[in-house]
Order: structure tokens, then C-alpha cells, then sequence
């Protein structure tokens, strides 16, 4: 059976004027605050208080870090680092107006500084203003440091690939070292693309040779093993077409498949992947089309019939969705992506009892494959179902031990230790996916409510303050500030 897939407006003058009234009071504010925290027990300088700043911001103290960059900022008014840390900072707190205004000055001290331009660039992006982020970090991948330059071409030729810009994404991750082992792949996929099979074969194998990424280095196989069949005919062009659409590039699928047919039109094969192919770029009557053919040369085509359940879903159809998805479960029973998306639809229609009996085979068909398990867990723990029986606890616990490095495993595990009444052990999970996603809100807020209730409460005030500080103004970040107010004083 084939394999299945898987955002500058101008500030208003109110809002400017908002803005600079912040800024004032936050400077008059400022040495009060380093007072309280311990900020002058020497004597003052920039290169300190930034150092300590980003101690803070490491720590996702950031209503410290921001106190010290603050203060550089008045101690050496002409330059540009402590905005530009300041930038950075709220950047990381998805405040784009603050991050902004603080780029700018920063961009004013200094228009040549390649870290500067790539924030500046990455705040456009967040604020889905993809011209704005193309500019910016275009300005910085021919300024130093060399670092930064980097990283904007990396972003740069994501950006293009995302938007379909084969060749001008090709030039960017060309222009990165070798070692760059995602440019690798990417160089692979869109040398491949273009014919050139020899340049590919030897970027996918570089891959091969200096990742231990096992997604990465998965991906790289497909296509070397799609090379290795390479001869020109209609079967070796839907294997090139299938290796696109096995990594998720259906719009580069699309001319191997269309070759492949063009030499044998009936392939009922090459004919459901070109229908799944089009489905993902849009071309949803065209798909249509495709997999109405494909199923009458070859009823019995699971693949097909999961593109038309993707198909009804799009168009809101769940009756025939369900009955596409159980006519492909017929004819593969053991596919755990057919059996997830069953799932998937039974929760969506709150049908509790399929939905966990899907999720379940798909965990159970899905051999070493850790996302049917998470997908299991997440369910349980969203359901706050099969705790007495201890299978919520077993899922959550496999998908640990398959996805050891799984943030959201371990959220996931710490959220029914919760609901179990484990406190220390939802404690000491939450504390593991926050070790693994420490940028995360939500495993902050987690940590700090379970902490709450142990009483441990300087200890839960600083992990809501975190998440607070990591989704400022967002939900997470409204429910951390709501549990902290309810926290009893503590006893000094």
C-alpha cells in the first residue's frame, strides 16, 4: 500500500503618542525597578546591564531584561545595541509595536548592522508583511556580521520557496556553507526540479552524510532512491512525482506527474497523486477530476479515496467524507494515517467513542511512528477520557518514549498526570517540555497553575510572570495573568 500524507503600517498619531507616553514612563520607571532587583549593587555600565539583560532573557525573565536594556540605553544614548536588544526582546514577546519602534532607532544609530535589518525583518514577517521582510532581510545578507547576513538568506530562501520562487530560493541557500544541512535539502529538491540530477544527488547526499536529523535524512533517502530508479520512462517520473509528494511539495509534484501521464494516461497511480497534488495548490475541481478517474481504472484505491474525503472536508461535507474514509479503511485497514483522519473527523463531529477507537488504531498500526500516539494522548487529555482505566496515562507515556525530545509530549503526559492528581509528576513533566520548548507560554502556564496547587508559590509567580512575558496581550497570556492575581501573598 503507497504511503499517505502526512504577515509596517504606519503608527497613527494616537498611537504614536500612546507609544512615546509609554516610553517615559517606563524610563521614569526604570531605576525603581533595578532597585528592586538588585541591579546597582555595582556601578553601572552598558556592557554589564546588557549582559545581564540577556541572562534575564534567557531565563524568560523578560520584565528584567527589559529594565537593563533600558538602562544601557540611557547610559550610551548614541548606540545602537540596547534597542536593538530591545527589539529583539519584544520580538520574542510578540509586541510589534514596541519591537518596531526600537528597531528603528536602532536602524537610525546604525543603518549598516546585518542584526539589525534581520529583526527588523522578522517583525514584518510576524506581522505577515512579506514585501517589508524581503527588503529588510535582503539589506542584511549583504552587511555584517556574517552571522546574521545568514540567517536572512536561510529566511530568505524559505520565503521564496514558500511563495513558489524556485530559482531566486535556489540562489539563497547556494549562497550558504555547505554545512547548512536544511539549504542542502532544499538545493536537492529544487536542483531535482530543474533536471539536474547530478547537483541534486550530491546536496540530498551531503544531507545523508553531516545530519542526524531523522525527518532530514528520511527525506534525502526518497528522493536519492527516486534517482536511483531514474530512467526517463512514465513509472521512474511518478516515483519522482511521489518522493515530491511524500515531502510536501505538491506544486513540485505536479510536472512529474503530468509527464508521466502524458505517456501513459491511464496510471491510475500517477493519476491519484496528480489529484492530491492539485487538491493542495487549490485546484480543487481539477483533483476532483483526477480521482474520479483514478477510481474507475482502480476501484479498490485507498489513496484516491482519501483525497476525496480531503476533497468533502474542504467543501464541508462530512457524510461522504466519512463514507470515502471508511471505504479506504476497507481496503487498507492498517494505515494509521486513514484511521487518524477517521479520528480526526469523529472529534471535529464530537463523536467521542469513534474518535478514540480511530485514534487508537492509528497508534496501534503506526509501529515506531510517534505522532499517532501524541495525537492519542492529546485526545485524552483534551477529553479528560480514559484516566481510570489508565490508557490515557499508556498513551501519554508512549509518546514520550517515542518523541523524547517532544515538547508537547511531555505537556501532553504533565496534563493528565494533572487530571490523575499526580502533582509532582505533572510538575516533572511540565518542567521536561519546557527544558524542550523553552519559548513555549503554554508549558510555562501549565507548570505555574500545577505549582500553584502544591503550593509552591514564588515558584509558580515566576513561570505565570513567564508566560505572561512569552504571549504578551495573546490568551495565553490573559489566563497566566488571571491565575496569578488569584495566588495567596507570600510570607516574607
Amino acid at each position: 500500500m503507497h504511503k499517505l500524507l502526512k504577515r509596517l503600517k504606519s503608527s497613527s498619531w494616537e498611537e504614536l503618542l500612546a507609544t512615546t507616553d509609554l516610553w517615559a514612563t517606563r524610563i521614569m520607571l526604570t531605576a525603581a525597578l533595578l532597585l528592586v532587583i538588585g541591579a546597582v549593587t555595582q556601578a553601572p555600565s552598558e556592557a554589564n546591564d546588557l549582559q545581564v539583560g540577556l541572562d534575564a532573557q534567557s531565563q524568560q525573565e523578560y520584565w528584567r531584561a527589559e529594565a537593563f536594556f533600558q538602562q544601557a540605553a540611557l547610559l550610551a544614548p548614541d548606540d545602537f545595541q540596547p534597542s536593538l536588544d530591545l527589539g529583539r526582546l519584544h520580538l520574542l514577546e510578540h509586541r510589534d509595536a514596541l519591537a518596531q519602534s526600537e528597531l528603528e532607532t536602532a536602524r537610525s544609530l546604525n543603518d549598516t548592522n546585518a542584526d539589525i535589518w534581520l529583526a527588523l525583518g522578522d517583525v514584518a514577517r510576524d506581522q505577515k508583511l512579506l514585501p517589508d521582510a524581503e527588503h529588510a532581510w535582503l539589506q542584511a545578507a549583504r552587511l555584517q556580521p556574517a552571522d546574521a547576513a545568514m540567517q536572512a538568506r536561510k529566511r530568505l530562501g524559505l520565503l521564496y520557496a514558500g511563495q513558489g520562487h524556485w530559482q531566486n530560493a535556489e540562489t539563497q541557500f547556494a549562497a550558504l556553507p555547505t554545512s547548512d544541512t536544511l539549504a542542502q535539502y532544499y538545493l536537492g529538491v529544487l536542483r531535482l526540479a530543474r533536471g539536474d540530477r547530478s547537483d541534486a544527488r550530491q546536496a540530498f547526499q551531503a544531507v545523508l552524510n553531516q545530519t542526524a536529523d531523522s525527518a532530514q535524512r528520511d527525506a534525502a533517502r526518497q528522493f536519492i532512491q527516486a534517482l536511483d530508479q531514474w530512467n526517463g520512462s512514465a513509472q521512474s517520473e511518478k516515483l519522482l512525482g511521489f518522493a515530491y509528494i511524500q515531502n510536501n511539495f505538491p506544486a513540485l509534484a505536479l510536472m512529474p506527474l503530468q509527464q508521466a501521464l502524458a505517456s501513459d494516461p491511464k496510471d491510475p497511480d500517477a493519476l491519484a497523486y496528480l489529484g492530491w497534488a492539485e487538491y493542495q495548490t487549490g485546484a480543487l475541481s481539477q483533483a476532483q477530476q483526477q480521482e474520479t478517474q483514478a477510481l474507475a481504472l482502480k476501484p479498490a484505491d485507498s489513496f484516491a479515496r482519501y483525497v476525496f474525503c480531503l476533497l468533502d472536508l474542504a467543501n464541508g461535507h462530512y457524510t461522504l467524507a466519512i463514507n470515502d474514509i471508511e471505504q479506504a479503511l476497507a481496503i487498507d485497514p492498517q494505515n494509521p494515517i486513514l484511521w487518524a483522519t477517521r479520528g480526526d473527523i469523529a472529534d471535529q463531529l464530537a463523536d467521542l467513542p469513534t474518535a478514540e477507537q480511530a485514534l487508537r488504531h492509528a497508534a496501534d498500526d503506526a509501529g515506531s511512528d510517534p505522532q499517532f500516539s501524541l495525537r492519542l494522548a492529546i485526545f485524552y487529555a483534551d477529553h479528560q477520557l480514559g484516566l481510570d482505566q489508565g490508557i490515557a496515562l499508556q498513551a501519554a507515556q508512549a509518546a514520550t518514549a517515542l518523541a523524547p525530545t517532544n515538547g508537547l509530549a511531555f505537556d501532553t503526559l504533565g496534563r493528565i498526570q494533572q487530571a490523575l492528581n499526580n502533582l509532582p509528576a505533572a510538575m516533572q513533566a511540565f518542567a521536561q517540555a519546557i527544558n524542550l520548548a523553552p519559548t513555549n507560554a503554554t508549558f510555562y502556564e501549565h507548570l505555574g497553575a500545577v505549582q500553584a496547587a502544591q503550593g509552591y508559590i514564588r515558584s509558580a509567580e515566576l513561570n505565570l510572570r513567564k508566560a505572561m512575558a512569552l504571549d504578551f496581550d495573546g490568551p495565553i497570556g490573559h489566563e497566566a495573568q488571571d491565575m496569578l492575581q488569584t495566588l495567596p501573598p507570600l510570607n516574607l
